[in-house]
């Protein structure tokens, strides 16, 4: 079996000048990436299962890939029927997972952004997941700290899931290992 393992991490932010302004007010600040990161890493499988595993919140969730795939079809479903409703993140992973996963707010929203992410790129690119995942994210950055930690840890999911999808369409090589870095941006707002 072909297989993949991938890692995709983005920095931490902050903001030098500006912070309140730009929060408040929607003005321009002073922002830069600091040298504190997540890290997403996506493994290939063989048992026919999703593992999740966020190690900052020490917690671990397994999902069969028919419930992963219900959550598809029911996005595909949506998209089908030409919806003009926006597709809410929340919404959609609790009418289809129809439970509440871990004792606090912070995991229950990572887990929603990552079958989400799941969910809404595999239904977008047409994609069937076959083959069982393990995720493993991994933070440097404080939670709730200002140091854009919910960014950082999106967009490391994201990478690899986008990885992931490309993957399956076969534009990505079969590999033991691929990193992939999310730029650093610094600069202003």
């Amino acid at each position: 079996m072909a297989s993949l393992d991938i890692t995709a991490s983005a920095p931490g932010k902050i903001i030098l000048c500006g912070e309140h302004s730009v929060v408040y007010e929607g003005y321009a600040a002073l922002a830069a990436s600091i040298n504190r990161r997540t890290s997403c890493r996506l493994i290939t499988i063989l048992p026919k299962l999703v593992r999740i595993e966020l190690n900052s919140l020490n917690f671990n969730h397994v999902m069969s890939l028919e419930e992963l795939n219900a959550i598809v079809n029911t996005i595909q479903d949506k998209i089908l029927l030409d919806d003009p409703s926006p597709v809410l993140v929340k919404d959609v992973v609790d009418r289809m997972m129809n439970r509440k996963i871990g004792d606090s707010p912070a995991i229950q929203n990572a887990m929603n952004v990552i079958t989400f992410l799941l969910a809404s790129m595999l239904s977008t690119m047409n994609v069937k997941l076959n083959t069982g995942l393990m995720l493993t994210i991994s933070s440097e950055l404080v939670l709730g700290a200002g140091s854009g930690s919910s960014a950082s840890f999106a967009v490391s999911v994201a990478g690899t899931v986008y990885t992931l999808v490309k993957w399956l369409l076969g534009d990505v090589e079969d590999s033991n290992s691929l990193d992939v870095s999310i730029s650093d941006v610094s600069g202003q707002l």
